[in-house]
Parts: structure tokens; sequence; C-alpha cells
């Protein structure tokens, strides 16, 4: 039993310790799909996070790309790893692997489980001088812990 309560209680802190920002954010006046994503700039040392906007109308889909920039976000060439710095912490958010039956000399990314990102759908109450307007938006967190 008290194995279990010690396991509980490290789980609570583990998830009180999760920092989440709000890194995103747009209108969804249509079918969004959002798949946020790390990427980097090898060459330069930087990294930054892609959202991956899928609309979808009838049979037809159409893609765009979002780039947010990450304060303290970077590319490590010597771990060959995206690390975030923090509060004098630095963090691996991901890394690099071969995919399985795919060639492409660790160009993969692999997201860890320290840095993950939530996708929100919500509606926004704004007042736009003449009538408060329900404005449905996307949101996207990354959590850090």
């Amino acid at each position: 039993m008290k194995k279990l309560i010690a396991i509980f209680a490290l789980v609570l802190s583990t998830l009180a310790a999760a920092e989440s920002t709000l890194i995103f954010e747009t209108k969804n006046y249509s079918n969004y799909d959002v798949t946020p994503t790390f990427d980097v700039n090898k060459n330069l040392g930087r990294a930054w996070v892609n959202i991956l906007l899928a609309e979808f109308w009838g049979d037809s889909t159409t893609y765009s790309d979002e780039r947010v920039k990450i304060e303290g976000l970077a590319y490590d060439a010597a771990t060959k790893s995206i690390v975030l710095s923090r509060n004098g912490e630095t963090i691996v958010c991901g890394t690099f692997y071969n995919q399985r039956w795919v060639i492409d000399f660790g160009g993969t990314i692999r997201s860890t489980k320290r840095c993950t990102f939530k996708v929100k759908k919500v509606t926004v109450e704004t007042d736009n001088g003449f009538e408060i307007v329900r404005v449905p938006m996307i949101q996207v967190y990354l959590n850090v812990q």
C-alpha cells in the first residue's frame, strides 16, 4: 500500500511540474487537422516547431505550414538532438533515428516524452465593438516536463 501511495505521489508531482505554453493560435472556420512537429536547420543549429494544417473540403485537402520559433529551442550537433534550454536546464525534446524500411540517413525526428504537444479546439467570445461574437479557435500548446 505504501508503494502505491509513493507511486501516486510521484505521478502527481510529475504532472504538477509540467509547464504548458501556448505556442500557436488560429481561427478554425473549417475542419482543420493540426499536426505539430519539430524541425531543424542542422547547418545553423536552429530548431522550431512546424504546424501542419490540413483543411478538408469535400474530396480535396489543402495543406499549409506555419513555423513557430520557441525561445531556447536549438539543434545540438554533438548529440544530434533537439534541445530546449529553460531555467538553466537542458531538456532533450527530440532525437534523430533511422526509420525502419526507409533509407533516410537518420533524418527522422522522434519526439521525447519530456516535450509533448496538445491541440485544443475551443470557442472564444470576443467583443467586436457591436456585439459579442463566438469565434472557433485552434490552440497548440507545448508541454515541457
